[in-house]
């Protein structure tokens, strides 16, 4: 047993010798993320669609925008949603930019006493844990917006619902609408504040 123990303190020295010699290098590795928001494609059909006949990318056609016999507006809705990411506090802006469906100019022919020429509507927002209610009064034709703050990053699916009420103008519930094509457009916007 004698003889192992000088072997081991041997090796004990050759192992101080080599830690003595030892070099160290330090370096940081760093990396950074962009204050960035970002909306995905639009897909349609989360909730139950309403008198909608079509949904595509960019268009929500209603099937029949009044009711034949007293033609008031018939109720209305359709859900969509974006993928969506902020790396930062930012909001959520909704614009329409005609504040409700507006009778083209195109027709020609002013609104006539008693008819309606314009639809009011809603757009209900989910994004994150804010819930939102945008009403689009068609009190006065011109863009209309809304925006949501957000104070932190959020990931997930930014869900906005269009809703029509039945009877709904901008003259009195359940008036009679003008001939005609109604349209508006809505801009979704997701930005850093």
């Amino acid at each position: 047993m004698m003889r192992h123990l000088p072997l081991a303190i041997g090796v004990t020295a050759a192992l101080l010798a080599g830690a003595a010699s030892a070099e160290e290098f330090a370096f940081a590795v760093t990396g950074s993320a962009p204050q960035v928001c970002a909306l995905g494609d639009v897909t349609f059909g989360g909730g139950a669609a309403v008198n909608v006949s079509s949904v595509t990318p960019g268009s929500i056609r209603i099937n029949q925008l009044t009711d034949p016999a007293t033609l008031s507006t018939n109720a209305a809705s359709a859900e969509m949603s974006f993928p969506a990411v902020c790396t930062v506090a930012h909001r959520v802006r909704v614009q329409s930019l005609n504040n409700g469906l507006w009778r083209s100019q195109a027709s020609g022919v002013n609104a006539a006493s008693g008819f309606a020429n314009a639809v009011p509507y809603t757009v209900g927002v989910q994004w994150g844990e804010s819930n939102s209610r945008f009403e689009v009064n068609a009190a006065s034709r011109g863009a209309r917006e809304q925006s949501i703050l957000q104070g932190q990053p959020a990931a997930g699916d930014l869900t906005l619902t269009v809703s029509i009420t039945e009877g709904a103008s901008n003259l009195r519930t359940d008036a009679p609408l003008m001939a005609g094509v109604y349209a508006d457009t809505l801009v979704v916007t997701l930005e850093p504040q």
